[in-house]
């Protein structure tokens, strides 16, 4: 792998991250934040499946 697959990996990762924490967040201190909408975490779902499907062209 180049170091440019590594950095595609690395920066998908992180956006995938920052995106489930906040869904995570809203559902383990709802006091601090918004119950995930449905359609949040569809989106996450469906970042973090192409990019498991995905992980070989990175």
């Amino acid at each position: 792998m180049s170091d440019a697959n590594y950095t595609a990996i690395k920066d998908n990762l992180t956006t995938y991250y920052g995106k489930a924490k906040n869904i995570l967040t809203a559902t383990l201190y709802p006091a601090s934040g918004e119950i995930p909408k449905v359609d949040a975490v569809k989106v996450v779902n469906n970042f973090i499946t192409n990019a498991n499907n995905n992980i070989e062209q990175w």
